[in-house]
């Protein structure tokens, strides 16, 4: 069983102003969004985007900059400024195919090669971060022709056992963009989910990502693939009531705020 009280401690104790916020937030103990405001305000590069590693002065980076969206919506700041900005840049680069890639510029940045899942100029970059930007966008409210022209182009990168092309990533990014345009009951959404299914050797990061996907898709708790994931998530809670990240296990709190937010999406949260 899901120790909540002892995940809630750990963030409270130990999270920062920020993540206090979101928690705070989603157990609809506050309204209060200032903290999240001024830091992605501070964060936010003049263009709109945000830059590489959240690094102040860094280039813009399409995967952090799809990471801001949920937590923008989550909040209920599509209004705000910061998100109007955020997402005149994101219309503004998207390529005439449909689909928005990685920016070009960061390798010289760096100095060296990217990690291969996010390669600029590599498909499977492109059609993961094509469906992580567009089901921003649909989060944020805005269903523009942009994201019509995106889902197609995933579509054409579909696969018949109902996957995309890719990193398995792509297959849960495109359910929202293909249940917000055909319903929840229509079969490549009902395909994608399958597919979910069928993926072994989830991780609690991975997990998050997918059922945040899921719930933006309009799909209830009682779906299966809802139902499936949701017990395999709460089943990785760690003794002393964190979720690992897959991205830096040594962090015990922002992979454990994710887990919470996204479970009392689908009403898991009992204390």
């Amino acid at each position: 069983m899901v120790d909540i009280k002892r995940a809630l401690q750990l963030i409270r104790l130990k999270g920062d102003a920020v993540q206090r916020c979101r928690l705070a937030y989603a157990l609809g103990q506050s309204k209060d969004t200032l903290p999240v405001e001024r830091h992605l305000e501070q964060l936010q590069l003049p263009e709109g985007g945000f830059p590489y590693k959240n690094s102040p002065g860094s280039p813009y980076s399409l995967s952090i900059t799809g990471a801001k969206m949920p937590m923008l919506a989550e909040l209920d700041l599509s209004d705000a400024p910061l998100c109007k900005r955020l997402v005149r840049f994101l219309v503004s680069i998207q390529h005439s195919e449909g689909y928005w890639d990685e920016n070009p510029a960061l390798p010289a940045f760096v100095g060296g090669p990217m990690p291969f899942w996010d390669t600029p100029g590599d498909l499977n970059t492109q059609l993961w971060i094509t469906g992580d930007v567009a089901g921003g966008l649909l989060r944020l409210g805005q269903a523009a022709p942009g994201v019509q022209k995106a889902t197609e182009y995933l579509l054409r990168h579909r696969k018949p056992d109902g996957t995309f092309q890719g990193f398995r990533h792509t297959t849960w990014l495109a359910v929202p963009l293909l249940a917000r345009q055909r319903g929840v009951d229509d079969p490549l959404v009902q395909g994608a989910t399958r597919a979910l299914r069928r993926f072994p050797d989830w991780d609690a990061t991975d997990l998050t990502w997918a059922l945040g996907s899921l719930y933006c898709a309009g799909l209830p708790a009682h779906d299966e693939a809802v139902a499936t994931l949701v017990v395999q998530l709460e089943g990785l809670q760690e003794p002393d009531g964190r979720w690992k990240s897959a991205d830096n296990p040594d962090d015990p709190v922002a992979q454990t705020l994710e887990t919470l937010i996204v479970l009392s999406r689908f009403r898991r949260l009992k204390r």
